[in-house]
């Protein structure tokens, strides 16, 4: 009996070993994951599109933090805003489509970049990003054909993240998120990370029942980034909120048309749309 007790607490050593290993190594590169900008950065284009105005932010005396902003077209004296906040896979270079396609809607559009990614310096950080996001919101705020008061956040994956702590500081008129993880620090527990170890945890959970605005959450069925349950999660935290289950991958929407009109449904009811005969 003595033996298999005392095997038995060797191999609970070693396996207490192996982990401890884990956290530290998990611990030592847990930005590089969190933040895989190096699947990205590649497809940076050296020029920002011609439809587009570029923003810049000093981060430090070398490094700059960019945005790029398209102006609505054809729309009146004042018109309102979408902040675009992307994947932590993604650049903004990669959603100029999409923001080209609301500014002929008679949207602005904001499109910040992240630190590290793309041809912004410095690393990417939780509290970095809001900042420079809070920044450049400032400054769209203080344009004249903004309207201030008709201002939405539409964030994907990782970027519902840093449109829910950027809502903390500047209210929105109304939210969408798009596969939303409800915290980044629970989806790391669930390999084995100690949460508490987490130095971006992106607590959308919490952040959500301190913002008064309309929410649109938009979940896919066959998510295999984000655990099914954190739609939900961030469904019952917020006070007006909308949960429409799609078809689709965390990447790649079965059909996007659904989900782009629905979007566009929201966006324009919430916005107070007053061109609804606008083209796509």
């Amino acid at each position: 009996m003595k033996r298999i007790i005392h095997r038995g607490a060797k191999t609970l050593l070693f396996l207490g070993i192996i982990w401890v290993v884990f956290v530290v190594i998990g611990w030592a590169l847990q930005d590089r994951l969190i933040f895989p900008r190096w699947l990205a950065n590649d497809r940076a284009s050296t020029t920002a599109p011609a439809n587009a105005d570029v923003w810049t932010v000093p981060i430090n005396t070398e490094d700059h933090v960019e945005a790029w902003f398209f102006a609505a077209e054809g729309a009146p004296s004042s018109a309102p805003a979408i902040v675009l906040t992307h994947g932590n896979a993604e650049l903004i270079d990669d959603l100029a489509p999409v923001a080209t396609a609301w500014s002929r809607r008679g949207y602005h559009v904001l499109l910040p970049e992240y630190r590290g990614y793309g041809r912004c310096g410095d690393a990417p950080s939780e509290r970095g990003i809001v900042q420079d996001v809070c920044n450049f919101i400032d400054r769209l705020k203080s344009r004249p054909d903004v309207d201030t008061e008709r201002i939405a956040m539409i964030g994907r994956s990782i970027g519902c993240g840093v449109a829910c702590q950027v809502a903390l500081k500047h209210d929105p008129k109304a939210m969408i998120l798009i596969v939303p993880p409800a915290r980044i620090d629970s989806i790391a527990w669930s390999y084995g990370f100690p949460s508490f170890l987490v130095n971006h945890p992106f607590r959308s959970d919490l952040a959500l029942p301190q913002i008064d605005a309309p929410v649109l959450i938009i979940q896919r069925d066959r998510d295999e980034v984000i655990p099914d349950h954190h739609a939900g999660i961030l469904h019952e935290a917020a006070g007006d909120s909308r949960l429409l289950r799609v078809q689709g991958s965390h990447n790649v929407a079965t059909s996007p048309e659904a989900e782009q009109d629905a979007v566009r449904g929201f966006l324009d009811r919430h916005l107070q749309k007053l061109d609804p005969a606008r083209p796509d």
